[in-house]
């Protein structure tokens, strides 16, 4: 972040609502010292702005060398050891947040003097108020609108996932959001939290204000702080969306502070088309659902808030207006004003469907009636785990606490805390297991994703969404911890069964399927795997457009998929396309820009051009730890890669350093028998092959050969390709018979698992060639050689590396079977 800007509305006289200082005076007992603070760490300190919660430093992080922005707070927020606990477990959570639109936490403490920091990604922007303060041109303000909500659409995302991590931030306004190349980043995310509320202003002796008041809610003008949810944030974005289609705020908000809080409490906004016509009907029904005073009568969450400002911007039907069938019919019509004569020809038709959409939405209509309950369980699970993150004290477990630490506390206490409120207790299951996940802690996340699905069956049925969102990230569990078959029958049954109930075009369809297809591709099942990934990117980008993050995702997906199908090219230009538009937009330091590098490293070592491969594996190397975490199994799975890469190179030593170095803390944090732990445990063992350490090297082989049979069962594309290294292996270790055998029973099995025009089938039938070979089998040795050249010829091309391998190996049993016939052993 580059500073703290002004509390700023609109263009006028200056009144207490555009000076936060001036505002938060009235409460304010303590101030900053003016020295510059000494923080361990980090240089050139240099004061940016003095604001409402403290003074931001522009600083340089000494081991990095790059530029951050610390935010040092007010005094007093700690005074308490139980505070500054709070004040560290709450810093954590919101350090593990990681959304372009919103500005990274990388690191927390408390100076010497007792004032608590946090440091920050520094943003070389400006805030959004500035923009809104900009007046609406005449000729054009439709499209500055859209501009406008563009950006918020953005902001929204952001927010949304934070809420979806139990972090919610209390504070939205324009001066909390800074603008640059990359757009919106939202600042100060779980600061109204960390500080206790001492920012605040005291409004009556029973309740306390939090918030900047006028883009507050009416529950935080009533000083209802414990009654606050995600749902208070949707109105402070309704009120920043306001601003931006009309350019004034809802209601009066110059006046006294009295007053002012009044008109948040029961003043009904002034509808947006009386103050500009080119509001249209749709965007004041989404900006007035969010300014609805009670909460219920709100978007639930900032993700459906989200989601109909993105249908807006694409023209299609917002959610707020679903219940006319006639409005739907008009919107569509609009959209596609050449196709609208002749959908009129079919209008008798679509009315006669109409009885049904009535009852269909009377129905809807019950459940509308339920809003209030739903809230009030999503709002439990928020409120418990909030509980949980105050409840550990370090001094009596005898180490530091994680956020970690705090979930199991309280992923082993739901069901007392819900015993009475089922539908609570499914919803934090649900949030433990997508927090969990967040972490990487996959095997903490499957066992809360499998009681999430069993509670939302027992309350919402079996198709609802939430139990098939429950079995899908239950399929995905099953995938990162290796359990592939399970998972592609469960992501199946979720896939099928979203497909039957909300059509191929549903997000939660979408969803389901793309665990499927990950899980098929991991299983080696290629010919499904490959055109459900085509399709998914297909229908993605038709429903998000192609710049949306979900579908850089899908084509992402699809890349793996080609490499995997060895359609190397198209994986490459696919990629390579990606990463530079996802740079452009986010910067280098975006966790899917990271896992694009990963991904194009690999085309380019399995393509030979390891120059290519060296600077994105290099520059992945020192991005992952800090951006995805030094824990997290993509981290791993891109260290491994790099040794593979040094292998390739023929730098063997460095090569086993590194993959001995990735191993350790694999084992420790995933467990041995995680398939990444497998994998690097494979090319650690062929770094020692090529090494000439014997006996390391078959240790090796034959622990990553038995961890992958019994992780992934012997017909998986690993355990094909692992049962391949050992025998090589052996065969050339002078063990030809176990090595010879083991390839003789896995080639067919392979063949008939990948087809027989696979190029990795070439590879294996190589490797029997010579175990044959060495065998002094050499009619089976011929076989299967003019078998494996014809298949890599064919698909990997003459040039390489592997065919021409093929191509001297087929070229030594020709010359054993010539010098059988010249010794008289073999007759023409």
């Amino acid at each position: 972040m580059k500073s703290e800007p002004n509390n700023s509305g609109q263009p006028g006289a200056a009144s207490w609502y555009e000076d936060e200082d001036a505002l938060l005076g009235v409460a304010r007992t303590v101030r900053l010292p003016r020295r510059t603070p000494n923080i361990s760490g980090y240089d050139s300190l240099k004061e940016l702005s003095r604001g409402g919660q403290g003074v931001v430093y522009e600083a340089v992080q000494r081991s990095t060398r790059q530029r951050v922005a610390i935010k040092v707070l007010l005094a007093g927020a700690l005074a308490t050891p139980a505070q500054q606990r709070r004040f560290e477990r709450e810093a954590e959570l919101a350090a593990s947040l990681r959304h372009p639109a919103i500005v990274r936490i990388f690191d927390s403490g408390v100076t010497t003097d007792g004032f608590a920091y946090l440091v920050m990604e520094f943003v070389d922007g400006h805030p959004l108020d500035e923009l809104l303060r900009e007046l609406l041109p005449d000729e054009g303000r439709q499209a500055a609108i859209k501009r406008r909500v563009e950006v918020l659409a953005r902001v929204c995302q952001g927010v949304a996932h934070a809420h979806q991590r139990g972090v919610i931030h209390r504070d939205l306004k324009p001066g909390n959001v800074l603008l640059d190349a990359n757009g919106p980043h939202v600042v100060d995310f779980g600061l109204a939290k960390l500080t206790g509320g001492q920012e605040s202003i005291e409004v009556s002796r029973t309740g306390q204000f939090l918030g900047s008041l006028p883009w507050s809610s009416p529950e935080q003008a009533e000083g209802a702080i414990d009654g606050l949810d995600v749902r208070s944030d949707v109105y402070s974005l309704g009120v920043m969306l306001y601003q931006a289609a009309t350019g004034t705020f809802p209601y009066e908000v110059r006046k006294s502070i009295a007053t002012t809080l009044e008109n948040i409490k029961t003043a009904q906004p002034v509808p947006p088309r009386q103050l500009s016509r080119a509001v249209d009907e749709d965007l004041q029904t989404v900006i007035l659902k969010c300014l609805a005073k009670e909460p219920a009568r709100r978007y639930q969450s900032a993700t459906e808030l989200a989601d109909d400002l993105l249908a807006w911007l694409a023209g299609e039907p917002v959610r707020a207006r679903r219940d006319s069938a006639w409005y739907t019919l008009r919107r569509r019509a609009k959209r596609y004003r050449r196709v609208a004569w002749v959908a009129g020809a079919f209008a008798v038709v679509l009315a006669g469907a109409l009885g049904w959409s009535v009852y269909a939405f009377g129905m809807v209509s019950k459940a509308r009636d339920m809003a209030s309950e739903e809230a009030a369980n999503a709002k439990r699970a928020e409120s418990f785990l909030e509980h949980m993150l105050q409840a550990p004290d370090p001094k009596n477990q005898g180490r530091d606490v994680r956020v970690a630490d705090i979930l199991d506390t309280a992923a082993g206490s739901v069901e007392e805390q819900f015993k009475d409120h089922p539908l609570s207790a499914a919803n934090a299951h649900s949030l433990l297991a997508g927090t969990y996940s967040a972490l990487g802690l996959y095997d903490k996340a499957l066992p809360e994703y499998e009681a999430a699905e069993k509670q939302f069956i027992a309350t919402l049925g079996a198709d609802s969404d939430e139990a098939l969102g429950a079995k899908s990230g239950r399929a995905a569990c099953y995938y990162e911890l290796g359990q592939v078959d399970k998972s592609v029958q469960v992501a199946r049954e979720a896939a099928d069964r979203a497909r039957a109930l909300f059509g191929e075009m549903h997000q939660r369809t979408l969803d389901c399927e793309s665990v499927l297809s990950v899980s098929l591709d991991a299983a080696g099942n290629m010919k499904e795997a490959l055109p459900l990934k085509e399709s998914i990117a297909q229908r993605t980008e038709k429903l998000k457009g192609p710049a949306h993050d979900d579908t850089v995702n899908a084509l992402n997906n699809l890349a793996v998929a080609q490499i995997h199908a060895n359609q190397a090219d198209k994986a490459r230009a696919t990629l390579n396309h990606l990463l530079d538009m996802m740079v452009k937009a986010h910067g280098e330091e975006y966790p899917d820009c990271i896992r694009m590098m990963l991904n194009l490293a690999t085309v380019e070592k399995n393509q030979g051009d390891y120059a290519a491969a060296e600077k994105h594996l290099t520059r992945f190397a020192a991005l992952a730890p800090k951006v995805l975490g030094p824990d997290n199994p993509d981290t791993f799975v891109g260290l491994s890669n790099y040794g593979d890469l040094l292998l390739k190179q023929e730098r063997y030593d460095e090569a086993k350093k590194v993959l001995e170095a990735t191993l350790e803390d694999q084992r420790r944090v995933l467990g041995p028998g995680h398939r990444t732990t497998l994998g690097t445990l494979n090319n650690l063992a062929m770094a020692c092959d090529d090494l000439d350490q014997r006996e390391l090297a078959e240790k090796y082989h034959r622990e990553a050969y038995a961890g992958i049979i019994k992780a992934m069962g012997p017909d998986n594309v690993q355990s094909l390709i692992s049962t391949a290294n050992l025998a090589d292996a052996l065969v050339r270790y002078g063990e030809v018979d176990e090595g010879e055998q083991l390839l003789a029973e896995m080639v067919p099995r392979a063949r008939k698992k990948l087809g027989d025009d696979h190029w990795l089938c070439g590879v294996f039938a190589g490797n029997l060639a010579r175990a044959h070979l060495a065998a002094h089998r050499l009619d089976d040795a011929l076989a299967a050689g003019e078998y494996a050249v014809d298949v890599l010829n064919k698909t990997l091309g003459p040039a390489n590396d592997r065919t021409q391998s093929a191509v001297q190996r087929l070229g030594q049993i020709h010359e054993a079977m010539e010098a059988e016939i010249r010794s008289g052993a073999r007759r023409l």
